[in-house]
């Protein structure tokens, strides 16, 4: 009789119980041999493709007001690091900080005039997605009224298994936008 802490595809291991006293163990550590995704699916073990989905809030705002634009991260987010690029109209906004989630981030506001980069380098321990990073803005007080977008561009996404490998991952972006009043 065996208890099982591993699958096929990641590894992990199998503990195995004697079935005359059922006390006895002997554990058995296994190298996974890696998933193969067809149709968004792993034809080995059926996990379903990591699908990271990135999403920015939509703000509204008025001239000289503070607004907060936050980026997540959800779908079926294995271990991660990424290379992101945030993009805000400068003629409207003023960038003034940023709040990491959790997620440890390299954040460079200088990165070019509109534009924030920002990198997760860290591979461990981020299953759960979640707020990646707030970006602080004051709205100019020159800023035309209407609505612009607030794009995020993924340059770079990898995936880590267990076995340490690492593997490109898909992701998507849902972007948000500034409405000014």
């Amino acid at each position: 009789e065996y208890e099982t802490d591993y699958s096929v595809c990641e590894g992990g291991t199998q503990v195995y119980r004697c079935t005359l006293c059922m006390t006895a163990t002997r554990e058995e550590d296994f190298k996974g041999k890696g998933h193969n995704y067809e149709g968004g699916r792993c034809t080995v073990c059926g996990d379903p493709e990591p699908t990271n989905i990135f999403t920015v809030s939509s703000v509204s705002g008025s001239a000289r007001d503070t607004v907060t634009v936050t980026i997540t991260l959800g779908g079926v987010v294995k271990n991660v690091g990424f290379i992101a690029e945030f993009s805000y109209d400068s003629s409207r906004l003023l960038y003034r900080g940023y709040t990491a989630g959790g997620y440890t981030l390299t954040v460079n506001p200088d990165y070019s005039e509109d534009t924030i980069r920002f990198v997760c380098d860290n591979y461990i321990n981020y299953t759960s997605g979640g707020t990646v990073v707030t970006f602080t803005f004051q709205v100019l007080p020159s800023a035309e009224t209407g609505t612009s977008a607030l794009d995020l561009e993924i340059v770079e996404i990898k995936e880590t298994w267990k076995d340490l490998s690492i593997h490109v991952t898909p992701s998507r972006v849902n972007d948000g936008t500034l409405t000014i009043d």
